[in-house]
């Protein structure tokens, strides 16, 4: 993957991952454009509907399971601060 994404590119991988049918702006080139993207990625099948191939639901693993942030203080000394 090139690393540079859009925040659609995340809404498209969970339609495809939830959804059987065409994403709802799938005419779009901005849609197109992101399918071919994930299809030159490994992330989709190169089926007629795009499917999430095994990297597809592996990448998509890895960012539901990204904790969210926590915002800490750091003294001068690096030491945490617990609040």
């Amino acid at each position: 993957m090139n690393g540079i994404f859009v925040p659609a590119d995340i809404e498209i991988l969970l339609h495809y991952y939830c959804n059987d049918q065409p994403h709802p702006e799938h005419n779009s080139t901005l849609i197109n454009d992101i399918i071919v993207k994930f299809r030159l990625d490994g992330i989709f099948t190169d089926n007629v509907q795009p499917e999430l191939t095994k990297k597809g639901k592996a990448w998509l693993n890895m960012i539901l399971n990204t904790p969210y942030p926590r915002q800490v203080y750091v003294d001068q000394s690096g030491k945490v601060i617990e609040v």
